[in-house]
């Protein structure tokens, strides 16, 4: 079992190109935060230092003169530091992108290949001579059409497998007399 069925399993539903997206999203919020919280700090202990020291006016003028360009040098530093943060997010988001399409295609065979191994085996006469399914074989084969048609299956399945896989007869479950026939009269793979 691959690492990404295990996840899958163990997450359900939970696309894993959001826990992506999210964790990113969460790293580059906590790190703006973390800087900008440095700089203020930063600039409040410069500040209180500075006026600690002022005893002149005419110093005073000068060192808030000072304090106004570290401000903005400081406020240019945070705002090249937010233009990286977006940077590294855009190019990170298509790569996540780009896995999820990979992932989609992946998802999208393997269904393929399931609902053509389920009509190979429902459709042959050999292994099953009435033609017929049980409605919880239906309901798991509908369900698997389904998520097959989610991530964009055409083709093939839609022209030739659900139709015919549509034209079997379809043996209640509570009808014990069918069931018990139609499990007879199939051949099980070896």
């Amino acid at each position: 079992m691959s690492f990404l069925d295990y996840f899958l399993q163990i997450f359900g539903g939970i696309n894993f190109g959001t826990v992506i997206i999210f964790s990113v999203a969460l790293f580059g919020f906590f790190t703006l935060c973390t800087k900008t919280y440095m700089a203020i700090v930063e600039f409040h202990d410069k500040i209180q230092h500075k006026n600690k020291s002022l005893v002149e006016v005419g110093e005073k003028t000068k060192k808030l003169e000072f304090d106004l360009k570290e401000i903005v040098k400081t406020q240019n530093s945070i705002i090249e530091s937010i233009n990286k943060i977006s940077k590294a997010q855009e190019f990170l988001s298509g790569q996540i992108k780009d896995f999820e399409e990979v992932v989609k295609k992946q998802n999208l065979n393997k269904i393929r290949d399931r609902l053509i191994q389920s009509y190979r085996y429902y459709t042959n006469e050999e292994r099953n001579p009435l033609k017929a399914w049980t409605e919880m074989e239906k309901d798991a084969f509908d369900r698997l059409f389904e998520n097959y048609e989610e991530l964009g299956g055409d083709g093939y399945i839609h022209s030739v497998v659900e139709p015919e896989m549509n034209n079997l007869e379809v043996i209640d479950m509570a009808d014990t007399e069918g069931m018990s026939k139609l499990m007879k009269n199939r051949k099980m793979d070896q």
